[in-house]
C-alpha cells in the first residue's frame, strides 16, 4: 500500500487548513496514547515517523487535494520503537521531551498548521486558529496540562474554528458496532417503512424479495395487479460508475419486459446512464418515479471521540459519491415502502404534520443518517431536546449514535422500530401486500 511520512505532506502543502488537520489526525490521539502506555513512542520527530498509508494506489496530486477528497487511508506508527532515554529523545521542533506524548502531538499540530518556531525556542501563535485554540495548543506544548492525547484533542477540537460540525458519541453507544448494509425503519402507524440501502447496486422493480424500491401500483385492485405484472421483478438497476450513480435497464443480465426511460430518454440494458440531476424515471407504461440526487463534495461531520468507538479503524473505504439518491413517486399516492440509495449521508428535517423530509447535504441541516465503518448512524445536529430518542435514551443536539436492530427510534411524533440486515426485506404482511 502507498505510504509516506507526514513531513512529505507538509513539504507539498506548506500548511494544512484546520479542516484538513481535523480529518487527517482524528485517529492519531489513540495511537499515541497506546504507544506511550507501552513505552513505544517513536524516537524521531512525529512529522517524520508518522506514516500516511493509503489503501489504494494514489498519484502525486492526491496530497494537494483536501483530505475529504482522499481515498481511504490510515496513520501508522513504527512498531517496536522504544522511547529510550528521555534526555536523549528530543524532537527537532521546539525541544519537546520525547517521553511527553501530548507535547509532541501538539508540536505536530503546530507544524502541520504552518506555525513558526522562533529562535528563542518559543512557539508563535498559529494565524489559522482562534485565540482559545492557540491557548489550548500552547498549554499542551508546555507539557503536563493534559492527561492524554485524547483529552487534549477533544479540547483542541472544541476551540478550533472551521466548517465542520463537531459531534460526540454518547458513552452508552461506544461499545456498539452493528454492521449491515440495509437499515429498515418500521413505523408504528400507517406510514410506509423506510429502507436505507448502502450497497454499490440499487434495484427497482415489483419483487418483494429482489428489489430495494418496490414498484407496485396501488391500491391493490385486479386492474392494478395486471399493470404491476407488466413490470419486471428488477426493472431498473442503479450502479456506481467512476464513483458516480448511474442507471441501466433490467437487472444487469437481462433487459426489462417493457423498457424504461430516464429524463425522457430510453435506458439501455448494456450501458449506464449517469444520474446528474433531478429527473423522472419511468418503468414500462404505468409507473413513474422522481429521482433526486442529494449529493455533496464531501462530508462535514467530525466525531470528536470516534477513536473511542469499538468499531473505529475497521478500514472500510470511504464511498463515492458523498450523499444519497432518493427515489419518490411524483405525486402523493400509496406506496409499499420508501427506499433510499445511500452512500455516506442522508440529511432530513421533521415535517410539521409528521414524517421525514429529505434535504440536500448541508451543515445547516438539523439531522442526518450517516454511513461509517459498515454501520448506520443518526446525528442530531440541531433538533431540540427530546425530539430524538433511541430506546429510553435521548439523543441530544450534537450527539451521534450507531443504529442497531431492535432499537426503537422516536423522531418527533414518528416512532419506528429498527431492523438491520443485508438483503431486501421479506414480503410485508397486511392489506397493502400483493
Amino acid at each position: 500500500m502507498p505510504a509516506f511520512p507526514l513531513i512529505d505532506l507538509l513539504r507539498r502543502r506548506r500548511a494544512l487548513p484546520v479542516e484538513d488537520l481535523w480529518q487527517l489526525l482524528s485517529p492519531l490521539p489513540a495511537l499515541l496514547d497506546d504507544a506511550a502506555e507501552r513505552d513505544e513512542l517513536p524516537r524521531k520527530n512525529l512529522l517524520t515517523s508518522v506514516n500516511l498509508v493509503f489503501t489504494v494506489p494514489v498519484d502525486s496530486k492526491t496530497a494537494c487535494r483536501p483530505v475529504r477528497e482522499w481515498p481511504a487511508f490510515r496513520l501508522r506508527l513504527p512498531t517496536g520503537a522504544k522511547s529510550g532515554d528521555a534526555q536523549a529523545t528530543v524532537i527537532n521542533l521546539g525541544g519537546v521531551p520525547g517521553d511527553d506524548a501530548v507535547a509532541r502531538f501538539a508540536a505536530l499540530i503546530h507544524g502541520l498548521l504552518g506555525g513558526a518556531h522562533r529562535t528563542d525556542g518559543a512557539f508563535s501563535p498559529v494565524t489559522a486558529l482562534s485565540e482559545d485554540a492557540n491557548s489550548v495548543l500552547r498549554r499542551a506544548l508546555l507539557g503536563n496540562a493534559f492527561a492524554s492525547c485524547a483529552e487534549f484533542w477533544r479540547e483542541f477540537l472544541r476551540t478550533s474554528e472551521g466548517d465542520w460540525k463537531i459531534v460526540r458519541i454518547p458513552g452508552s453507544c461506544l461499545g456498539l458496532m452493528p454492521v449491515g448494509d440495509v437499515l429498515r425503519l418500521i413505523p408504528g402507524g400507517a406510514a410506509p417503512p423506510i429502507h436505507l440501502v448502502a450497497r454499490p447496486q440499487f434495484r427497482i422493480g415489483r419483487s418483494h424479495t429482489q428489489a430495494d424500491w418496490i414498484a407496485r401500483i396501488q391500491p391493490a385492485t385486479p386492474e392494478n395487479e395486471r399493470r404491476t405484472n407488466n413490470l419486471s421483478r428488477v426493472h431498473v438497476l442503479g450502479e456506481l460508475s467512476g464513483g458516480k450513480p448511474a442507471l441501466r435497464d433490467g437487472n444487469g443480465e437481462h433487459a426489462s419486459v417493457n423498457g424504461s426511460t430516464f429524463d425522457a430518454l430510453p435506458l439501455a440494458a448494456d450501458q449506464l446512464t449517469p444520474v446528474r440531476h433531478e429527473a423522472l424515471l419511468r418503468l414500462g407504461e404505468h409507473f413513474t418515479l422522481k429521482v433526486l440526487p442529494l449529493l455533496a463534495a464531501g462530508d462535514d461531520f467530525l466525531v470528536e471521540n470516534l477513536a473511542e468507538w469499538s468499531g473505529f479503524g475497521r478500514g472500510e473505504p470511504v464511498p463515492e459519491p458523498h450523499g444519497a439518491v432518493v427515489f419518490a413517486p411524483p405525486a402523493v399516492e400509496p406506496i409499499q415502502q420508501e427506499a433510499v440509495w445511500m452512500f455516506t449521508r442522508l440529511d432530513f428535517c421533521l415535517r410539521r404534520l409528521g414524517g421525514l423530509e429529505w434535504m440536500p447535504p448541508s451543515r445547516k441541516n438539523p439531522a442526518s443518517f450517516l454511513r461509517y465503518g459498515g454501520c448506520f448512524w443518526l446525528v442530531n445536529a440541531g433538533l431540540p431536546t427530546g425530539a430524538v430518542r433511541l430506546g429510553v435514551d435521548t439523543l441530544e443536539r450534537g450527539e451521534a449514535a450507531p443504529l442497531t436492530s431492535g432499537q426503537t427510534l422516536q423522531l418527533g411524533a414518528e416512532r419506528f422500530t429498527l431492523e438491520l440486515g443485508s438483503c431486501p426485506a421479506p414480503p410485508m404482511s397486511g392489506p397493502a401486500s400483493v
